[in-house]
């Protein structure tokens, strides 16, 4: 037990910072509103609901979980990522991905879609692909378009009709069909003269 001499000094220092308290002027407005049955209950509410409650169970994750966000390694990528977030929400772009990753069927789509074979066929072969692609010259591309686009357009004609010898004769009589031959002869140069390169 405490000494009598001990228990004075408590019983001072008590009173002494009740005085000084009641001094600064927070005593009387913290009397006021713990006679107030409906604030104070207010207040029991709120430290006893489950949300607090469901906290305070985890208080030990929530120390390690603010150990982790203020330490001075991880500031500086927290917050580029809270920056980051800040901007798409400015943006608009934020909603949206919400969205998405609420929807089960759009995201199994995603998912669905990254696993595949084409896309685990393109990922194992990504390397070699990356190094062929890095050969195309740039500066030529609106021809590699112009050509794609003219096949499409050539394949879904439903005016194709079976071409005989008789037909191919009088097909070559066409300009835009010379024109056409000679792109191709000249294409098939260019694969001949290189090929021994492939």
């Amino acid at each position: 037990m405490l000494s009598s001499e001990t228990t004075k000094e408590n019983i001072q220092f008590a009173m002494n910072m009740v005085s000084q308290l009641r001094k600064s002027g927070i005593v009387d407005p913290l009397l006021g509103l713990l006679n107030d049955e409906e604030y104070m209950s207010k207040i029991m509410g709120a430290i006893v609901n489950d949300k607090v409650l469901s906290l305070l169970g985890r208080w030990n994750s929530l120390i390690e979980l603010l150990d982790v966000v203020t330490n001075d390694d991880n500031l500086p990528s927290i917050k580029k990522v809270l920056g980051l977030l800040s901007d798409l929400q400015r943006s608009g772009i934020l909603d949206p991905i919400a969205g998405i990753l609420r929807d089960e069927e759009t995201i199994g789509k995603v998912v669905s879609s990254l696993v595949n074979d084409f896309t685990l066929n393109l990922l194992s072969n990504w390397e070699r692909i990356m190094k062929d692609l890095s050969k195309l010259n740039l500066e030529n591309f609106k021809y590699y378009t112009v050509l794609i686009n003219e096949v499409g357009e050539a394949i879904k004609a439903e005016s194709v009709k079976p071409l005989g010898l008789t037909g191919l004769l009088s097909a070559l009589r066409d300009p835009d069909v010379q024109k056409g031959l000679g792109l191709v002869v000249s294409i098939l140069r260019h694969i001949g003269r290189n090929y021994n390169s492939m």
